[in-house]
Formats: C-alpha cells, sequence, structure tokens
C-alpha cells in the first residue's frame, strides 16, 4: 500500500523487493488508517526492527495539496535509520 493507501500495484512491488533483497532479512507491512507514522513506529518497536524503509510516490499537484507524505513525516518522528525510495512504476 503507498502513502494513500492504494494497493493496486502492492503485490508487484512486493515481489519486485524481495527478488532484490534475495537473503537480506526483511517484512514487508502493507499499512493504511489515520495515523500511519505512528503504526510504523509501534510496528518498528514491536519488531525490533534496525531500518524503516518506505516507498515515496510521486503525486499530482491537487493531491499534494492534500495528502502528507508518510516518508516526509516519519523522517521528523523516528529514532530509526530511514530509507525512502522510490516507488517503480509497474
Amino acid at each position: 500500500m503507498d502513502e494513500a493507501g492504494n494497493t493496486e500495484n502492492s503485490g508487484g512491488v512486493a515481489q519486485l523487493y524481495d527478488v532484490l533483497l534475495g537473503a537480506i532479512p526483511h517484512t514487508q507491512q502493507f499499512l493504511s488508517g489515520h495515523d500511519v507514522g505512528a503504526a510504523l513506529n509501534d510496528l518498528a518497536d514491536q519488531s525490533d526492527a534496525d531500518l524503516l524503509v518506505l516507498l515515496h510516490r510521486d503525486r499530482g499537484v491537487f493531491e499534494g495539496l492534500f495528502h502528507r507524505s508518510v516518508a516526509a513525516n516519519m523522517a521528523m518522528h523516528t529514532h530509526l535509520p530511514l530509507l525512502v525510495l522510490q516507488q517503480p512504476r509497474l
């Protein structure tokens, strides 16, 4: 699920990153809701994560006016190292 809660390509993106990461231990979570940042921090604490990776997607001008970026919010409110990757277009 992307920052806006869309799941249209989440299966394909998940498989792509599974292949790219190979033997590197990782989990993928698709979250939505009102406070995704808090949910991500809670999930990272519960799973004893060492790194938080988020997918960022480009938004149109109109959509960008009304939706705040989860990645930008997490950059300011997380205690873990953060890696933000551009979501590929499938």
